[in-house]
């Protein structure tokens, strides 16, 4: 059982479901909902108000940081935090990759004095390739 409500309804399709507001999280505010209580916690409480999005590979990325460093060096259980990792996708709007691909060279771009990797969230960010003011 689910401790959220599922504002997807397990479709992660971008138009799912809108609020006015929307926020793309990264891989390192997915770690820090499934570790810790704070970001899970405000996530839960606006997921009624706020449309949260995450880019695919950032889904990805965090799931593999967790599953093969964080478990191990913080002796987490398997099953418990893949259960809140799961339930904090159930939370989000997952933006495919493969919208996000043509945005590439431009988030690069505005990134690039940071983490380049950190493209497909500021891909995300700048509107996912589809105006996120303007889905519906």
């Amino acid at each position: 059982m689910s401790l959220w409500k599922n504002s997807n309804n397990g479709d992660n399709s971008v138009s799912s479901h809108m609020h006015p507001k929307r926020l793309v999280i990264d891989a390192n505010i997915l770690i820090r909902a499934v570790l810790g209580s704070r970001v899970r916690n405000l996530i839960e409480r606006h997921c009624d108000t706020v449309s949260f999005y995450v880019a695919e590979a950032n889904a990805e990325e965090a799931e593999f940081y967790l599953a093969n460093v964080l478990a191990a060096k913080h002796r987490l259980d398997d099953v418990l935090w893949r259960s809140v990792f799961v339930d904090v996708m159930n939370t989000v709007q997952i933006i495919a990759d493969d919208i996000l691909i043509s945005l590439e060279g431009k988030a690069k771009a505005r990134i690039a004095s940071r983490d380049i990797n950190d493209w497909p969230a500021v891909a995300a960010s700048s509107g996912g390739g589809l105006s996120l003011h303007g889905l519906g």
